[in-house]
């Protein structure tokens, strides 16, 4: 999906193009997802182990986030993909209160296939984690308004 967003004219700036499981990359921005996992593990939650409730950002989060989106170009359409993005959302949207989300489905077994494949995990844990993205997902889709959610 978000390969065929960057075709169509989407900026998503320095993104991983390969990756050791994924020959095309997962077009994932590192500094994004660093920034994600300091906030996540501020509660101590981590992308396989995702908190419970809303996280608040600290000002030192906030600032890395703004130095982030200065990086981007004000002049285009530009956005990223990053999962962890759904437990860590709030202090985007406090950057970007119109912002458009896109997020997709995936088959919860797919998904618990790969996570196997790729990080060991039993598929059990993998769909325990598909179930907790896809919760997220669901509660956020039922209050964001600007989202495109595709199946």
């Amino acid at each position: 999906m978000a390969g065929c967003l960057e075709q169509a004219g989407l900026f998503l700036g320095e993104v991983d193009t390969q990756a050791r499981h994924n020959a095309k990359g997962n077009r994932e921005n590192r500094n994004i997802m660093d920034l994600n996992d300091s906030v996540l593990g501020s509660v101590e939650a981590t992308w396989d182990n995702p908190p419970k409730s809303v996280l608040n950002w600290t000002s030192e989060q906030i600032a890395a986030r703004d130095a982030l989106i200065a990086r981007y170009p004000s002049d285009q359409k530009w956005g990223f993909k990053e999962p962890r993005t759904l437990f860590t959302l709030e202090g985007w949207l406090d950057a970007f209160p119109k912002v458009e989300i896109v997020a997709t489905f995936r088959h919860p077994l797919s998904a618990a296939q790969s996570l196997k494949f790729r990080n060991g995990f039993p598929i059990e844990r993998g769909l325990a984690l598909w179930k907790a993205y896809n919760e997220r997902l669901l509660t956020l889709s039922q209050t964001q308004k600007n989202a495109i959610y595709l199946f």
